[in-house]
């Protein structure tokens, strides 16, 4: 959902149909990225600003997904795109923002990097469902990269 500044107190849910004539104003939609990227910033500023204020260690995670550049059509089918509103490409630049801003704003200690399984079409259901091989590499990897930090501080 989106919401609009001359319509401050109302959400309208943007549907498939309304996205194609959004995709078609490419200006807007890079701007609703770029809008996104800053929303994810922010929010993780102030994840990060809790944590200090309450004496936590914060860790953050790099989603794992199925998409990743060269993904063959039969896996991105998969993914099912139309759902989403946007294309194979637009989901490769978006998880590449948000993992920047990830990179930008925590330190490199405190992220632990679950995209080691992005891709492998045994490790999800569709686009971030992981399977259960899934979910046991993401335990493992979390698990792997927590143990050192439980009870050092």
């Amino acid at each position: 959902m989106l919401r609009f500044k001359a319509l401050p107190n109302r959400w309208i849910k943007v549907t498939a149909p309304v996205w194609a004539v959004l995709q078609e104003n490419s200006a807007f939609l890079t701007k609703c990225v770029a809008m996104g990227l800053e929303i994810w910033r922010i929010n993780l500023k102030l994840l990060k600003s809790t944590a200090e204020t309450i004496g936590a260690k914060l860790f953050v995670a790099k989603q794992a997904t199925l998409i990743v550049p060269g993904l063959p059509e039969s896996e991105c089918d998969r993914c099912k795109y139309g759902n989403h509103g946007f294309d194979h490409n637009a989901h490769i630049q978006a998880y590449e923002g948000i993992y920047r801003v990830i990179e930008q704003e925590i330190s490199p200690d405190s992220i632990i990097d679950v995209t080691k399984i992005s891709g492998q079409s045994e490790s999800f259901h569709d686009h971030v469902y992981p399977t259960k091989k899934g979910t046991t590499q993401i335990a493992e990897i979390m698990s792997d990269f927590l143990l050192p930090h439980i009870g050092s501080e």
